[in-house]
Order: C-alpha cells, then sequence, then structure tokens
C-alpha cells in the first residue's frame, strides 16, 4: 500500500495501462479474490463495509449486555432489539405467528374499500402495497417536502421479468415460490385457498398462479427502467385529488386516513408514472376481492419473512437469494440482526459510533481538506 492509498500489488503487470486501465488496476484482484457465500457482488470498499459491521456488532452486543441501561432508554433499546434479534429459539418457535394477526386483518375484509385501508394501515410498515409512497424534497422546490407515489404492486425486479422469455424459468420458479410461502404461513380457507376440510398443494399453487396473472397485468403498466430514469417524465405534480380521479375506485380518502396522513400533507403530491395509477384503477375495479387478498397475504409473508422462523427465512431467500440475486448462502444471524437494528435504531447506533470512531481530531483533518 502506498501513501495515496492504492494497493500496487494487485496490479496486473501483464496488462499495459493503456491497453486496458481497469484490467492494468484490478486484473490480479479479479482473478485471486473469492466473494463470501452471502453476497453476490463484491468490491474493495466492501471490506469497510465490514469493518463497519463489526464495530456496529461491537456496539450492539455491549449495549446488550450493559447492566446499566436504564429501561426504555436508547441504549437499552439497542440492545433490547439485538437480542430479541438473536433469540433464535423463541423466534422458530413462535412460527409465522407474529404475523396472524396482520393476515387476519387482511381476511376479514369483506370489501374492495376495507382492503384499501388495509393497505393504508400495512403500507406505515412497508407490509403490503400495490403502489408505493415516500416522502422526499420537491425536485423542483427543494425548500418543500412532497409526499410522492411511484409503480409497484410486483414481486420480481422489475415488469421485464413478466414479459421477455429469458426470464421465463425465472418466472415459473416465483410462482412455486408463492405457493411454498402461502402454505408455510397456513394461508387457505379464508383467503380462497382450497375448502375449510382439507387444502392440497394443487390449490396452493392455483393460488400462486392468482396472484402471479394480477402481477403480470400490473407489470403492463409499469415504465420500463429506462423510462423510469427521465426526472422530467417522473415530475408530475398535482393535488391528491386528481390522483384520486385517476383511480376512481380505489378507497383513496380511507387509505390515507388509515396511513395517517394529514389532508394538509396532501394539497400537492408528486406522481412519478401517472399512466400507472390509470392502469392500476382498470385492475383494481375488474380484479375479484379474493385475489387481492391473496396478493396482499403473500407479499405481507415475504416482507416479513426475515424476522419469522429460519424455516421461512430460509425459504424466501431461497428464491430472492439464490434464484434471482446467485446469493449462496444466506448472512449469519449476527449481521442480519445488526441490519435490523440499523434499520431501526440507525441514528442512535450512529451516534455511538461517531463518538468512539470519529473523534474530533478526525472532524478537524476532515474540515481542512474540504476547505
Amino acid at each position: 500500500m502506498t501513501s495515496s492509498g492504492l494497493d500496487l500489488t494487485q496490479y496486473d503487470p501483464n496488462t499495459r495501462i493503456q491497453d486496458d486501465l481497469y484490467l492494468h488496476a484490478n486484473g490480479k484482484w479479479m482473478e485471486t479474490h473469492e466473494i463470501p457465500a452471502d453476497r453476490s457482488i463484491d468490491g474493495a470498499f466492501r471490506g469497510l463495509v465490514d469493518l463497519a459491521e463489526e464495530r456496529v456488532r461491537d456496539i450492539i452486543e455491549d449495549a446488550a449486555a450493559s447492566e446499566t441501561a436504564v429501561p426504555g432508554s436508547v441504549e437499552a433499546k439497542i440492545g433490547d432489539l439485538f437480542a430479541s434479534f438473536m433469540d433464535e429459539k423463541h423466534i422458530d418457535d413462535l412460527g409465522v405467528a407474529p404475523i396472524a394477526g396482520e393476515l387476519a386483518a387482511i381476511s376479514g375484509c369483506e370489501t374492495k374499500a376495507q382492503l384499501a385501508q388495509a393497505f393504508g394501515t400495512l403500507a406505515r410498515t412497508h407490509g403490503a402495497s400495490p403502489f408505493g409512497v415516500f416522502v422526499n424534497n420537491d425536485a423542483k422546490d427543494p425548500d418543500i417536502n412532497r409526499l410522492y407515489f411511484y409503480q409497484g404492486g410486483l414481486g420480481l425486479p422489475d415488469e421485464a421479468y413478466y414479459r421477455e422469455e429469458q426470464h421465463a424459468e425465472t418466472r415459473e420458479k416465483y410462482v412455486e415460490h408463492i405457493a411454498k410461502m402461502l402454505k408455510m404461513a397456513g394461508v387457505a380457507s379464508d383467503f380462497g385457498v382450497g375448502t375449510a376440510e382439507t387444502v392440497k398443494d394443487g390449490d396452493f399453487d392455483n393460488a400462486a398462479q392468482q396472484v402471479m396473472d394480477l402481477e403480470t397485468k400490473l407489470a403492463t403498466h409499469h415504465w420500463d427502467l429506462v423510462k423510469d430514469r427521465e426526472e422530467t417524465l417522473v415530475y408530475n405534480p398535482m393535488s391528491f385529488e386528481q390522483l384520486a380521479k385517476s383511480a376512481p375506485e380505489y378507497n383513496w380518502d380511507g387509505w390515507a386516513a388509515a396511513l395517517g396522513l394529514n389532508p394538509k400533507e396532501l394539497v400537492t403530491v408528486i406522481v412519478r408514472e401517472p399512466s400507472f395509477f390509470e392502469g392500476f384503477g382498470k385492475i383494481w375495479a375488474e380484479t375479484p376481492l379474493s385475489v387481492w387478498k391473496l396478493w396482499a397475504a403473500y407479499h405481507l409473508i415475504t416482507s416479513r419473512s426475515a424476522y419469522l422462523a429460519n424455516k421461512v427465512v430460509e425459504a424466501n431467500f431461497d428464491f430472492y437469494g439464490r434464484t434471482l440475486s446467485g446469493t449462496p448462502e444466506v448472512r449469519e444471524r449476527w449481521k442480519r440482526g445488526v441490519s435490523a437494528v440499523e434499520g431501526a435504531l440507525g441514528e442512535a447506533v450512529g451516534e455511538v459510533y461517531v463518538s468512539k470512531y470519529f473523534p474530533p481530531s478526525h472532524k478537524a483533518a476532515m474540515d481542512q481538506l474540504v476547505a
């Protein structure tokens, strides 16, 4: 390693720099480096991520082991969350019981208006929603925060997976995966799968195909990846009432109330793909309630899978990790536990991390560098 920070030992002297700069600089590393089994891609900067992950684990484990943490304090919350995630036996004993109430809320919907309200409730925790929302600065007025709406409803990476022949095998495996997850969660007669007396594998296969058919319809209204990167095209300010008119059959007011939105926040919203919502409105109206409930059940299960029993984690990873990403092994539980804590209490962990690994002298050096 030189004072510049460049690792010259990884350079490939057999490749001339003027012929291929990339291979000259990275050739040896690419030939000798082995990608860890719990990831599908890797790079030199990943070493920094791994180091930070280990440091965060130390911080979290210290919090979990603390005997002086005040109950309800940030330190206690960090420790308790990590400890609960690491209690593998208890989680396995619970199975899918932690989501039983949410599944019951979906199955108990007797009208589409009620299901739209359920989607609003689930959207607060990324449970299941046929479209997405997020808050960000207005792209043309950064002093104002806006609610953005974007296309959703798909379980595969993008709309191309539902139509291109090269993804045919992936589509087949996806249907098998949906059936497996529905069966594993015990989604049966109350969702229109089989009967109360007997539920056979074929019933779950049929249910999974209904979910796939619905997503395939939604995919026809999705913007492709290229069009969706056009910043001028995805900036479409409008009133919430205008958005609601594009899909009039959907219970927008009930959805917004369940999500906890203040009407004042909806005076102007940004809709990224207006034509998707028009298409969604038609599909919402023509698709039976029972199919939408099956769709919601599956997406709830897969969105919660990381926090459920190992058999559910493994089943979900088998498709999304191995089949889609080519990742051989699921990440170790402690790594997933660190990610869970960072996702829920990242700011709190960050304060401890900065105080421990970023002293004032580091900040002063960076201020000087920037200046």
